[in-house]
């Protein structure tokens, strides 16, 4: 699976016409020290799973023109279709040897602008991970030079240990995030077609593979006073304070959106998101290290109980579940991943959310300043939303989440009236 980013660059007067071979020129010297971004995915024959093969393949890249203008597209955190032809998505003939694992697209607009899509994948990076080679890339074409603090860890050894490790007295550590998927799924294989729409099952009112056609890929601004005002509901409506933006955010998006949907009663409803590991394991890891290290936190409970209790009661349960990513939860996690994967069927009962603030994907400077606006493009998985920090915007979020269309009018005016 990979993720996309698009970053708009508005036309410059002292553009350089070099440009491309600059960006090409700083992204072999990016990958001379990024060496796993330029290998390829192999399967082992020892085990049948993915390894990575530091073969020094490269990335791909491509250069193409438009004659529609940025300033044509609106408002670019929105994201629209057009998008889709901004990046390059390699094609897969079964063959992993042949897939690049990084893969950019500089297109130059007809107004004299240029965006830069670029694609990684998951296999490789986190979203942390993700950022760092696109600053660590940006600083070289721009400056040519790399803060020490910026220097990727590739290290994975730790990780693959803790793959094998016991845990516990018993050697039993149950995974939330693995269970709660389990039980849903299980829950959403019992419960037929005939049987939804005939009402004898309850668990999923909405036939959500119909809904794909009719799906939209939607950005909600939360202004700074939106997200205090949210804050001071929370610490209204409870006794507990001192939440963080995520939990109360989080909480906010989780019940609004379950509603929306027309999920009642004895439903069961599930939130996840990813926390990093990285400072969670022991030893941590380096902040700087470049691999994937995200695990999910989960909260499971039925649609009712999470449409009457306060917003507080929710953002305390996602700040317990924050809490309860330890290091023996991790090792758990890793083993867990160990395990037979199946597919994930279509869940409109779960939300995932990615917190992404702290990853300023406007703030990449090529050459030319910062970016007028980073789109991401959408998930494989419609049921994620993103938390970025708003462009231009002081204190505001932009989340950007798949919608079916006949609820994305509901959803705006809960979500964005508070």
């Amino acid at each position: 699976m990979f993720m996309y980013s698009v970053h708009f660059y508005e036309a410059k007067l002292n553009f350089d016409t070099n440009f491309f071979n600059t960006l090409r020129s700083s992204l072999e010297i990016t990958l001379h020290v990024w060496y796993p971004a330029a290998g390829r995915l192999t399967v082992s024959p020892i085990n049948g799973k993915l390894d990575l093969l530091c073969n020094n393949g490269g990335a791909l890249m491509v250069e193409a023109k438009t004659e529609v203008e940025i300033s044509q597209l609106g408002e670019l955190t929105q994201y629209k279709p057009f998008y889709e032809k901004l990046v390059h998505k390699p094609g897969f003939n079964g063959g992993f040897s042949d897939m690049p694992l990084v893969v950019v697209q500089v297109t130059w607009f007809r107004c004299g602008g240029y965006s830069i899509g670029v694609g990684a994948s998951h296999s490789l990076f986190d979203g942390k991970g993700f950022f760092n080679f696109l600053r660590s890339w940006a600083l070289r074409a721009s400056s040519n030079e790399v803060s020490e603090q910026l220097m990727p860890v590739h290290e994975r050894g730790y990780l693959l240990i803790h793959q094998g490790s016991k845990l516990g007295k018993n050697g039993v550590f149950r995974v939330p995030a693995f269970d709660h998927l389990h039980h849903l799924i299980e829950l959403a294989s019992a419960c037929g077609d005939s049987e939804r729409k005939t009402g004898r099952c309850r668990f999923s009112e909405m036939d959500f593979i119909a809904m794909e056609d009719n799906y939209a890929f939607k950005t909600f601004r939360l202004s700074k006073e939106i997200v205090e005002s949210l804050k001071r509901k929370v610490s209204n409506r409870g006794p507990l304070s001192g939440f963080s933006t995520f939990e109360v955010v989080a909480a906010h998006l989780w019940k609004v959106r379950s509603k929306s949907l027309g999920l009642r009663g004895e439903n069961k409803v599930c939130l996840q998101f990813s926390m990093d590991a990285r400072a969670k394991v022991v030893p941590p890891l380096s902040t700087e290290f470049s691999g994937n290290a995200y695990v999910m936190a989960s909260i499971f409970t039925t649609a009712k109980a999470l449409e009457e209790e306060p917003i507080s009661t929710t953002a305390y349960k996602i700040r317990e579940a924050k809490e309860s990513i330890t290091d023996e939860y991790i090792r758990a996690y890793l083993i867990a991943l160990d395990a037979p994967q199946k597919s994930l069927p279509p869940l409109p009962e779960l939300t995932i959310v990615s917190d992404l603030r702290n990853l300023p994907f406007h703030c990449a400077d090529f050459g030319h300043g910062h970016a007028a606006s980073a789109a991401l493009l959408p998930s494989p998985l419609p049921q994620s939303a993103f938390l970025m920090r708003a462009p231009n915007e002081e204190g505001a979020i932009d989340v950007s989440l798949g919608l079916p269309l006949q609820i994305a009018n509901a959803f705006s005016h809960c979500f964005l009236h508070v």
